[in-house]
């Protein structure tokens, strides 16, 4: 797909789907009250269930629109890790791809709230911790463990940033473009 026809598709998928997910979220989780208020507990579990799911695919949407437009000979790629999730325990994540035109690449994987995660944010709180797994790479809002050509790390406490690229020097340019703070308020309100 040419470049151009690819930022105007991931544009408004980006602004349009939030908004189809959050109606979902909306419609599910008034099922889930009227079969509440019926009595019917089944139903009404299933339906929270249900809500949940439309909600981490809202989350999922929104975490997208944190990346930053590919700069010039790259391309993007974000996937929805939304239904990998759910093995995980849940919560949201996506992958972002950037795609140079003579093969190198950068590729993070975000997942947030998963429980999953959870067991591994003692690892990355404790700076002690960081230095023994190797050398500290600080970002305003994210501390990362680099480690051969990719880095691992938290961001808020409750996100676990991996980067793989395709060599040890292509990921920093990559990584400096995104906004870690700005991913850390990615699902907060206004």
């Amino acid at each position: 797909m040419k470049p151009i026809i690819w930022a105007i598709s991931a544009s408004l998928f980006l602004t349009s789907a939030p908004a189809l997910h959050a109606q979902d979220t909306s419609s599910q989780l008034q099922s889930a009250l009227d079969a509440y208020a019926s009595g019917d507990l089944r139903a009404a579990s299933l339906a929270l269930t249900e809500a949940r799911k439309a909600l981490d695919a809202e989350r999922g949407a929104k975490l997208a629109a944190v990346f930053p437009p590919a700069p010039d000979g790259w391309t993007l790629e974000v996937k929805d890790l939304g239904p990998d999730m759910a093995v995980m325990g849940g919560g949201a994540g996506v992958d972002a791809n950037y795609t140079h035109s003579d093969g190198r690449y950068v590729t993070f994987n975000v997942m947030v709230d998963s429980p999953l995660v959870a067991g591994m944010m003692g690892t990355f709180a404790a700076p002690e911790m960081l230095a023994m797994l190797g050398e500290v790479v600080e970002r305003p809002g994210a501390n990362f463990v680099k480690q051969d050509s990719g880095l691992t790390g938290i961001v808020d406490g409750r996100m676990m940033v991996s980067v793989s690229a395709s060599g040890p020097d292509v990921a920093m340019p990559i990584v400096e473009l995104v906004d870690f703070e700005a991913m850390a308020r990615f699902d907060a309100g206004s």
